[in-house]
């Protein structure tokens, strides 16, 4: 199988991060692929027993829906006609070249930049008309790539800022703990300066900060790359 094709591509980042995704509850990878897009509308086949489960029922249903999302700067479409959704459990990737619209929709979904056309649901709510910071609120995160952290504060300040939203702080010191459990290392360092980091360490505080609005969900930008090393090394130290 060409490993540069979607599927090949899906095979090799399973390989890679399932050490990491098995700490997560249900955790799993799904590459957001034309195949994998087009799999998800809804059949007539006759239901299963599990239909009648509202356990089942909850998994099946979508966290995070986008249909006919476009987005066109000034005759130019950056984005277009694009659908997909996530489902508890899920961890979906867009993986596309330079200029394939990867970031525009991430900005999209995040209330930076306003869709030209096209729904966005959140826990069922329509979020396509809010401004960032409610998008925020309602626990929908963007961790930037080039990590942005504030150099001169500590780590548990930066994590600090994370909560900043009425909802996310009334719940800080318990999501504090359970993001401490996903990286350990910044419970060791939270009056360490962010800028004195190494730069893995710098990318797991953005994560971090990111999860500390509350709900624990968030769309992360170059979190391929940083599950690549840290897969690569749980791996090579992995006990038999």
């Amino acid at each position: 199988m060409d490993p540069y094709t979607p599927r090949g591509i899906a095979g090799w980042l399973t390989t890679w991060y399932e050490p990491f995704l098995g700490k997560l509850p249900g955790g799993k990878l799904a590459l957001a692929t034309e195949e994998t897009v087009s799999s998800q509308a809804p059949t007539s086949e006759t239901s299963d027993p599990e239909d009648s489960d509202p356990g089942a029922e909850e998994m099946r249903s979508p966290l995070f829906e986008a249909q006919s999302l476009t987005k066109y700067f000034g005759g130019l479409a950056a984005v277009k006609d694009i659908s997909f959704e996530i489902k508890k459990g899920e961890i979906v990737g867009l993986i596309g070249p330079n200029g394939a619209g990867k970031t525009t929709t991430l900005n999209t979904i995040s209330g930076v930049l306003r869709s030209s056309s096209g729904t966005i649901e959140f826990l069922g709510e329509r979020i396509e008309d809010l401004s960032p910071h409610q998008i925020v609120d309602l626990g929908l995160v963007q961790i930037p790539e080039a990590r942005l952290l504030f150099p001169f504060m500590t780590v548990l300040e930066n994590m600090e800022l994370g909560a900043y939203t009425p909802r996310a702080g009334k719940g800080r010191e318990e999501n504090l703990e359970a993001v401490f459990r996903f990286f350990p290392v910044l419970k060791e360092r939270t009056t360490q300066l962010a800028g004195t980091l190494s730069g893995g360490e710098q990318q797991m505080l953005a994560i971090a900060r990111g999860l500390m609005a509350r709900r624990m969900r968030a769309a992360v930008r170059g979190f391929i790359n940083y599950l690549k090393k840290y897969g690569e090394r749980k791996v090579a130290n992995r006990e038999p």
